[in-house]
C-alpha cells in the first residue's frame, strides 16, 4: 500500500488548477511503479524515494510544471522527452513546460521510466557530481587557514573581529 504524506496532498491542493491533474496523474503513476516508494517535501517539491534512495520528483509552478529524475540520463525511456541542457555534467533528467496531462510522456513511458529508476537503486547506481567549480578569489583561498586561525585564537567580544582579521593578512 502506497504511502501518501499529507504535505505533498497540501502541495497539490496550493498548485494551480491546471497543474493539480498533472501532479496528480504524475503522483498516481510513481505509486502504480512501486508500494515501496515513500513520497516527501524535499527542496520546496514533492519527492518521491525507493529504499532511502531519491527517484524522482515534481514541481508546479505559475504556468507550468515539470518532473525530474534523478538518475534521469541513465534512464532510456526518458531519453526522447528530457530538455536538452548544454552542459550535460550532472546525470539529473527534467522534463520541463507541461501545461496539461496530454504534455506528460505516456502512461506505459512513465512507468516505465519510473520502473527503471527503481532498477537502478537496487542496483545501487548512484548520481555522479558535477566536478567542483574553482575558487574564484585565488588569494583569498591561499589565505583562508590563517585567517581562520586568527579568528579563532582572537577574543569573540571585540568588535569587527572578522573585518580586521581580513585586513591585517590582506594587507600584511
Amino acid at each position: 500500500m502506497p504511502t501518501f504524506d499529507p504535505k505533498v496532498d497540501a502541495y497539490i491542493a496550493r498548485a494551480a488548477d491546471f497543474a493539480k491533474p498533472v501532479l496528480e496523474h504524475f503522483r498516481a503513476i510513481v505509486h502504480k511503479a512501486s508500494p515501496d516508494i515513500t513520497e516527501s517535501i524535499k527542496w520546496g517539491v514533492p519527492s518521491f524515494d525507493y529504499k532511502g534512495k531519491m527517484l524522482c520528483s515534481l514541481a508546479a509552478f505559475k504556468q507550468h510544471c515539470a518532473l525530474g529524475f534523478w538518475l534521469g540520463a541513465q534512464i532510456k525511456t526518458l531519453q526522447p522527452y528530457l530538455v536538452e541542457v548544454e552542459d550535460r555534467a550532472s546525470e539529473f533528467g527534467r522534463i520541463a513546460h507541461i501545461k496539461s496531462v496530454k504534455d506528460l510522456p505516456k502512461n506505459m513511458d512513465l512507468l516505465a521510466a519510473v520502473k527503471e529508476a527503481i532498477a537502478l537503486a537496487d542496483a545501487g547506481v548512484t548520481l555522479k557530481r558535477a566536478p567542483a567549480k574553482k575558487w574564484r578569489n585565488q588569494r583569498f583561498r591561499k589565505y583562508w587557514p590563517k585567517l581562520w586561525q586568527r579568528i579563532r585564537q582572537r577574543k569573540p567580544s571585540s568588535k569587527n573581529l572578522r573585518l580586521r582579521t581580513v585586513k591585517n593578512i590582506y594587507s600584511g
